[in-house]
């Protein structure tokens, strides 16, 4: 995605950026692997860069509201969806 149509000019890889991973990643079913795409961002940004990332939780929903959550998603038909994820902004603090 940074090479592609448009994009030339718009950074200055030269100087930090900050990947905004923001609302987006319980889109991206587990095998897609997340982890790696956020990994590939990472090494193409310059050193001092910035990552950003949220996601959405099921932690403080009872049973019944995440079956209606991801019951919507299917119906959607949207990719991924609601559970525990662990994602490191960097492979060498990935250690799963």
């Amino acid at each position: 995605m940074l090479n592609g149509p448009g994009m030339a000019g718009l950074l200055d890889f030269n100087q930090p950026v900050a990947v905004l991973a923001v609302a987006v990643l319980h889109f991206v079913p587990d095998a897609k692997d997340p982890a790696a795409i956020l990994d590939a961002y990472c090494r193409a940004v310059p050193s001092g860069s910035y990552l950003a990332v949220s996601h959405t939780t099921d932690h403080y929903d009872t049973p019944e509201k995440v079956v209606e959550i991801d019951r919507g998603r299917r119906t959607n038909r949207l990719p991924g969806g609601l559970g525990p994820r662990r994602v490191s902004a960097h492979p060498s603090q990935n250690n799963s």
